[in-house]
């Protein structure tokens, strides 16, 4: 994915050199973010943002540049750090911390992360978008997500809209299907993820 933000390593593999690099940012062609990254004049602005910030781009705010539906109400850029996905200000994932290879991450990682940021319906909702625009089942998300997200420890077959008839749910673990997001579906503890 092109947001007009890329690593040394990124450009260098593109046929640049360190010495072709120092003089696009001389002459405006570039800017540097930071130690080993850099942007055009026309980049994602929440990218670059991510990238000056220490990590890279992730959670609601990938899923968003990638294309998918998300729920209002998540202004903020949502940021993973570049080595420790736990400190404070940053999205993380369960599991071990990830490396980043580009400015904005993958699809997988960023529904993990946004496990964590999102409430579980718009979640569902998110996970939905993507299965359907990449036209993937839900065993291919769920081995995508795996080690990076906890599964669910809730029913929520009681909290679906009265009068709304149960389809089978896409989402093993859930009671209810995603196939109306207005279903309101609760996750069990705080922070657990959705798989």
């Amino acid at each position: 994915m092109n947001v007009g933000v890329f690593t040394r390593a990124e450009l260098l593999r593109t046929g640049e050199t360190d010495s072709s690099l120092r003089r696009y940012v001389r002459e405006g062609r570039l800017s540097r973010l930071r130690a080993g990254w850099y942007a055009t004049g026309t980049a994602n602005p929440a990218a670059v943002e991510a990238v000056r910030r220490g990590g890279v781009l992730s959670c609601v705010s990938a899923l968003v540049v990638h294309g998918f539906w998300v729920a209002p109400g998540y202004p903020n850029v949502h940021v993973r750090g570049l080595r420790d996905n736990r400190h404070a200000g940053f999205c993380r994932h369960r599991g071990r911390p990830l490396p980043t290879r580009a400015a904005v991450d993958s699809i997988a990682t960023a529904l993990a992360c946004a496990a964590d940021c999102m409430r579980g319906e718009d979640w569902i909702a998110a996970a939905d978008s993507v299965l359907n625009k990449k036209g993937m089942e839900t065993e291919d998300l769920r081995q995508a997500l795996e080690g990076l997200i906890t599964p669910p420890v809730t029913d929520c077959s009681t909290s679906a809209t009265p009068g709304r008839s149960r389809a089978p749910s896409r989402w093993p673990g859930y009671a209810c299907a995603p196939v109306d997001t207005r279903w309101r579906c609760s996750r069990g503890s705080a922070g657990a993820g959705v798989t």
